[in-house]
């Protein structure tokens, strides 16, 4: 219990994750009575499958990376694009998106999602409404224990060569040395954000939990094995408002793949202190069984096909 409460008092937690912000997990009994619109006739999900494989970009892109709002949290009179947004997330289907589930606490109708927004301005964003979200049951919001969460869209995206979905590695596989992390980064006078790239080396969970006790989190702090470190370098790490953003690493025939999902850090790494992620291979098979339960292609975003 001590070190809950240290967590939640000295952790610095990635973006929107205020006490008012926690509303309560959605009950799983009502999934079973959603129906989404290319369900309806198996021929039509045909037709929204990628062109290209999962995990490919152009110029270092990031045509998965989508921004998710909460409309409760924005004003009607405002023109902002951004305003009410709450995290990052990350398409690895045409209807699905990945991301931490502290972004996903509000019911579905209240939360869009946007893409469009990955290379700066803006001008090609696109808007999507929730139908569905799925937390992790074993999601703790006190400590941020399996902090994952599905978004299911009302209508799969049209995927194109600059919207994509992401890949995810098998349960049993290993990130390389050094993975790309990503944060907002303010890209003009005009205010204009966009997305930025950061090079991070990813640490074992025994040299991160080592490095984490010898901070104010104290020598008993005990890393959970819902976690993965990355980062640490001074000067090169993520920060405060890049929470649900992904972890991405090299993988085969040019591809990358999603190991984390940004959840906290102290002090943004200014004292070469890791940013933590949720690790995402020990959450595939739920990944899975949650897009298979409900009709859809789990293939999409597998590393391994």
């Amino acid at each position: 219990m001590v070190v809950y409460i240290i967590l939640l008092t000295l952790v610095t937690t990635h973006h929107c994750v205020a006490a008012t912000d926690k509303l309560n997990p959605p009950s799983p009994d009502k999934a079973t009575t959603l129906t989404y619109p290319h369900m309806q006739k198996k021929n039509d999900f045909a037709r929204v499958k990628p062109t290209a494989t999962c995990g490919m970009r152009e110029d270092g892109k990031t045509p998965w990376l989508v921004i998710i709002k909460d409309l409760s949290k924005s004003q009607n009179t405002s023109t902002a694009i951004l305003q009410g947004s709450i995290g990052g997330g990350t398409l690895i289907h045409p209807s699905v998106v990945l991301c931490a589930a502290h972004s996903a606490q509000s019911p579905a109708p209240q939360l869009q999602v946007l893409t469009g927004l990955a290379g700066g301005a803006g001008d090609n964003v696109q808007m999507w409404s929730v139908i569905e979200t799925v937390l992790h049951e074993n999601f703790n919001p006190m400590n941020a224990h399996n902090d994952i969460a599905l978004l299911f869209l009302s209508e799969p995206m049209k995927l194109s060569r600059s919207l994509g979905v992401a890949c995810l590695p098998p349960a049993d596989a290993a990130p390389r040395a050094r993975c790309e992390a990503y944060e907002w980064s303010q890209t003009g006078t005009d205010g204009h954000r966009g997305v930025k790239t950061v090079d991070v080396p990813v640490l074992n969970h025994q040299e991160c939990q080592e490095k984490y006790r010898n901070t104010r989190l104290g020598r008993y702090f005990i890393l959970d094995q819902s976690f993965m470190c990355a980062g640490g370098e001074r000067g090169r790490d993520v920060c405060a408002g890049d929470g649900g953003f992904p972890l991405v690493c090299p993988a085969e025939n040019g591809r990358v793949a999603q190991f984390g999902i940004v959840v906290w850090d102290i002090e943004c790494g200014n004292h070469g202190n890791p940013s933590v992620y949720v690790n995402v291979t020990r959450f595939r098979g739920w990944i899975d069984r949650q897009i298979g339960s409900r009709g859809l292609d789990t293939t999409i975003y597998a590393l391994e096909q």
